[in-house]
């Protein structure tokens, strides 16, 4: 088994592909092996990390400096995306020290940036030290979820008082009103300028945990109302709401303090049996209004019949107003492609 980084913007992209362009990180297509483990890397953080299913295919054409391009491509599996995604730059001495001992290139400067680079094969003993990063960043034990109020006193003294708010405003309840809900997107905010202060402070996403799920709480009662039943907007079925999912249209991530607050347009109704997920992973697309499916070949003639029943619909719930957020979506997937 070999080990590889990969510098791709989203780490739900289940395929390596790059152009035979004679750069030496893009030709590193030709080398990886079924079963090879790639860590998928993004804003100086592994996002992800998943293992080579198939190995360097023809992938069509790009066009490159007035010329035309062979691409070819390598899918993954098994692909885990990080609750908690590992901060390269905080261990910058480890890093010097892998750069110094790596034979050939090496995917990072000390500072946990890439080095323009999108495919690089790593040492073993890297991949090592990368896995145990992801293992203990990821583990949250009992102890450290009951003593994270504890932990944050020695933080921001406007966190200090987290439980008694969020107590005192029946914030731990699904059923929180608007005005809750926009001093909870407002505190989440906060928390997160002090996840990236103090990455090593797991407590801190604990306390995003909660408020993400009160969040959700939130949308999924303003979408769905009381309704038992809805239609999905992307395949137009009707399903018991217990089966469908406030998806939001652009990223949560990526959204601004402002997005996340326009509740009425951000998210959409899609249900669990796969458009959601398509949705989520770009292979379904809005464009003024009408679903186009987006993929590059090489998936099963059951996944494309499945893709190509969307093809053409009309998506329920597009609007003026979300228009922007479906926009960004598409143009989302289609930078992310090579």
């Amino acid at each position: 088994m070999k080990f590889y980084v990969v510098f791709q913007g989203n780490g739900r992209v289940p395929y390596l592909r790059a152009a035979n362009d004679g750069l030496y990180h893009h030709e590193n297509i030709f080398n990886v092996k079924i079963g090879d483990k790639v860590f998928i890397s993004k804003s100086k953080k592994i996002v992800a990390y998943g293992y080579v299913k198939t190995e360097n295919k023809y992938d069509g054409t790009k066009k490159k400096k007035n010329k035309i391009v062979k691409c070819y491509r390598a899918d993954l599996k098994e692909i885990v995306e990080l609750e908690y995604p590992v901060a390269l730059e905080n261990y910058k001495e480890k890093l010097e020290y892998f750069r110094k001992k790596s034979v050939g290139h090496f995917p990072y400067n000390i500072h946990g940036q890439g080095n323009q680079i999108y495919l690089c094969e790593i040492s073993e003993e890297f991949a090592s030290f990368i896995s145990s990063l992801i293992n203990e960043s990821n583990e949250i034990t009992n102890e450290e979820n009951n003593q994270f109020l504890d932990e944050l006193e020695e933080i921001s003294s406007k966190l200090d008082s987290f439980n008694e708010i969020m107590e005192s405003k029946n914030m731990y309840k699904s059923d929180i009103s608007e005005k809750n809900y926009k001093e909870l997107v407002n505190y989440d905010f906060e928390i997160q300028k002090k996840v990236e202060e103090f990455s090593s402070i797991k407590s801190l996403d604990v306390m995003r945990a909660i408020l993400i799920r009160q969040e959700q709480g939130f949308l999924r009662k303003n979408l769905f109302k009381n309704n038992k039943e809805n239609k999905c907007c992307i395949c137009g079925k009707k399903y018991p709401v217990s089966f469908m999912v406030a998806a939001h249209i652009k990223k949560r991530s990526l959204c601004t303090k402002e997005e996340r607050l326009d509740v009425k347009n951000i998210v959409a109704p899609m249900c669990k049996f796969g458009c959601d997920e398509m949705f989520e992973r770009g292979y379904v697309v809005v464009e003024n209004g009408n679903i186009n499916i987006n993929y590059n070949g090489g998936e099963s003639k059951d996944f494309i019949k499945y893709l190509k029943e969307l093809e053409g619909r009309k998506c329920l719930n597009y609007n003026k107003e979300n228009k922007q957020y479906y926009d960004y979506h598409k143009e989302y997937f289609e930078k992310a492609k090579l």
